[in-house]
């Protein structure tokens, strides 16, 4: 009797107990999270009131090419001054990413970008009709750059379409530390759906000891795997065509089943569900619909 009891108390007590496994989980889901854009794209902005903005920042490799342009340009509102540099971009050699983003939130308002650009910086004023821009990357300037929009003209809004092309040597539409991805992913891929492929292979042979939980997790593993494939794929888009909107789709799709899986197996095993009870009882129920 006093088995039993004790039994029961401690049933009674795993759930309140992985309480902080299941916060935890939470947090792994949403920082498990990453994302790429393409490097061939075009934008289309329309009364933009901002005086700047980071376009994009790239890592080039020496036989790289950085190219925009930029057309339809208007401009309504706003003090029009004589001979100044009123709208264009500043192509900027960075230490880094987040500096670059520091940067920019650091002078923004303070200062008009165009007309107290840094000597390193490259100043492209925009026309009405059309602005291009190329810059060949050599061994002497290859590292990472930015493209900065900038608008000097106080209370203006801006609308333009820009178009931008960041390529390294090759075709390559990868940043230049991103080009062995598509390789490291695929291979993660295929080693999680190998191990995968010998979870199911054991529960099959051991079916009749087998928890239900064991099924989900084994799950759970197969679609870690496809979704670390379909990154490689899409890293391999965006690699070749500058682009990887398609893959991104299912990408995305296949993330937030993951998350799912992940978030509702831990919270399983946290209430004792399989292993300790056969059921849920409503508490559990409430708090895995709240969850989810």
């Amino acid at each position: 009797m006093a088995e039993n009891t004790w039994a029961q108390s401690r049933k009674n007590r795993v759930p309140r107990r992985m309480t902080a496994g299941m916060w935890l989980a939470a947090w792994f889901l949403f920082t498990n999270l990453a994302t790429i854009d393409g490097r061939k794209s075009t934008l289309t902005v329309v009364e933009d009131t901002r005086s700047a903005f980071l376009v994009e920042p790239f890592c080039f490799a020496a036989g790289g090419t950085l190219k925009f342009s930029a057309t339809g340009l208007t401009l309504s509102g706003g003090e029009v001054r004589k001979k100044a540099k009123d709208v264009g971009f500043l192509v900027r050699k960075v230490s880094g990413s987040a500096y670059a983003a520091a940067n920019l939130d650091e002078v923004v308002g303070r200062r008009c970008l165009l007309s107290k650009a840094d000597d390193n910086d490259q100043v492209v004023l925009m026309s009405q009709r059309n602005t291009s821009f190329s810059l060949p990357i050599t061994s002497k300037n290859a590292g990472l750059y930015s493209i900065v929009y900038s608008n000097c003209r106080e209370g203006s809004a801006a609308s333009f379409s820009l178009s931008v092309e960041l390529m390294n040597e090759g075709g390559v539409y990868l940043s230049a530390g991103d080009i062995p991805l598509p390789l490291c992913y695929g291979v993660m891929g295929l080693l999680f759906l190998a191990a995968g492929a010998v979870w199911l292979h054991i529960l099959l042979k051991n079916r009749p000891t087998a928890f239900k939980i064991h099924w989900l997790m084994a799950g759970l593993v197969v679609v870690k795997a496809f979704v670390l494939l379909f990154e490689a794929f899409r890293f391999q888009s965006i690699k070749r065509t500058g682009s990887g909107y398609g893959w991104s789709t299912i990408y995305y799709v296949l993330t937030f089943v993951k998350g799912l899986m992940l978030f509702s197996t831990i919270l399983l095993i946290g209430s004792g569900w399989s292993f300790l009870k056969p059921f849920l009882n409503t508490r559990d129920k409430r708090i895995l619909l709240v969850v989810l």
